[in-house]
Parts: structure tokens; sequence; C-alpha cells
């Protein structure tokens, strides 16, 4: 969100532009996971919020047919449970 001047997808675009190490993208921010990453503040309801994954499972379910996936609207709620366990999982990999 810092990189990006608020705008999630352009600081995820940043980093991906510029190459950035991750002890430099560390340092832009103060805890690397909490519970606004999983948790909607205002309604507590469960979201995904790491772009890289947004846009991965789109593609994934783009080529099971199903374009224009929105993880946060369209997910079954299994599936969410799931997705916002893996976003973290998935960067750590």
């Amino acid at each position: 969100m810092k990189l990006g001047n608020g705008d999630l997808i352009k600081g995820f675009n940043a980093v991906s532009d510029t190459h950035m190490t991750y002890p430099q993208i560390r340092q832009t921010v103060k805890h690397a996971v909490a519970c606004i990453d999983c948790h909607d503040p205002a309604t507590m309801q469960l979201r995904v919020t790491r772009p890289a994954f947004i846009e991965g499972i789109r593609a994934l379910k783009a080529s099971q047919g199903i374009p224009d996936y929105d993880v946060n609207t369209m997910a079954t709620r299994q599936e969410m449970r799931s997705y916002v366990c893996g976003q973290c999982a998935a960067a750590f990999e």
C-alpha cells in the first residue's frame, strides 16, 4: 500500500517492476502479517489482500472457464477459508 500511495496493485507493480529485494521491501512495512491481511477491519469478514495471489487465482479460474474471477466476491466460504491462509503460505515458498 505504501509503495502504491494507497493502491495495493500499484504497490505490487512497483515492487515487481523495480525488482526490489526482500530486505528492501521489508523496510517499507512495520509488520509483515497482521489481522487486517485476512479480515476486513469494518466487518471482520475474510478477505484476500495479496496481489500475486489474487492474480494467480484469477488466472487459474480463467483456465477453468471462469473469466474475470474476483476472489473476494466470488469464492465460496470454504474456498475463502483456504485462500486466506494460502495467500501467506504462497508468499513464503
